[in-house]
């Protein structure tokens, strides 16, 4: 904000981009000084006329993966069978780490295999925890997860906007499972807007168990035709060429010659 300010009181030209559904307190007052308003859902800044929906610049960086089976080897991960990915973030989540103990638990040899990725500060206590691991079911601290995610079936994620982008860049159906501990419960919005479309399923935490996400994986790794119109409704998230676009607008405005 103190950017924006400073940059009002210079005469220069301001331009809002907004990452999420729900438009955060500092945007919606930044947005007053703004001749132009760059956003990646409909939902924000929707009765303003300022308003342009280009999306994330980061769905650009999907073309740009170097599309190779390294992180999928490391892991030791089957080529013949659907993958599931389980990500709270780069940090992980100890409330959604107790919920894959108990999964992890109650599996005895998926016939998908299934990746829960603890974070690193909780992976050895994670890992001591559990006796041992049924077969097709792997538990990693970290993973290189823009190398693994062109072989990846279905994630299970929370919603922030970075990975909502990587959702829709890489066209993966997705159970969102947003986290309630961030500003203006922005992830719920962002799942929200995907949900809302049968995009994506939607799976609050305060409703997660264990059995309750095992059968809602299953209902999506079991079905192939449901695994199709989640990704088929994907495609009314992306907005191609969204850096070309937001650097025209911009020079328009500056009027760059």
């Amino acid at each position: 904000m103190p950017v924006v300010l400073a940059a009002k009181s210079l005469g220069i030209d301001i331009v809002i981009h907004e990452q999420n559904a729900f438009v955060g307190k500092a945007n919606r007052v930044a947005s007053r000084y703004a001749k132009v308003l760059f956003t990646c859902y409909e939902e924000a800044f929707s009765d303003d006329d300022r308003t342009f929906l280009f999306g994330n610049p980061r769905a650009a960086l999907a073309d740009k993966v170097d599309v190779n089976r390294d992180e999928f080897d490391r892991i030791g991960l089957n080529q013949n069978l659907k993958t599931v990915l389980c990500v709270m973030g780069s940090q992980g989540s100890q409330t959604m780490n107790e919920v894959f103990k108990e999964m992890i638990k109650l599996y005895e040899e998926p016939k998908y295999q299934i990746v829960f990725v603890t974070g690193k500060n909780d992976y050895e206590t994670f890992i001591n925890e559990i006796n041992e691991l049924p077969n097709n079911v792997y538990v990693e601290g970290f993973v290189d997860q823009g190398n693994l995610l062109p072989f990846v079936d279905l994630i299970v994620a929370r919603a922030g906007a970075s990975t909502i982008t990587e959702i829709v860049a890489f066209d993966l159906p997705s159970i969102l499972i947003p986290s309630p501990y961030v500003a203006d419960n922005h992830q719920f919005h962002n799942a929200s807007a995907l949900s809302s479309k049968n995009a994506a399923i939607l799976y609050e935490e305060k409703d997660v168990n264990a059995q309750g996400l095992i059968d809602k994986i299953e209902s999506v790794v079991n079905d192939s035709n449901y695994c199709e119109t989640l990704t088929l409704n994907l495609k009314s998230f992306k907005t191609p060429n969204v850096n070309g676009n937001i650097l025209e607008k911009i020079e328009e405005i500056v009027d760059v010659t």
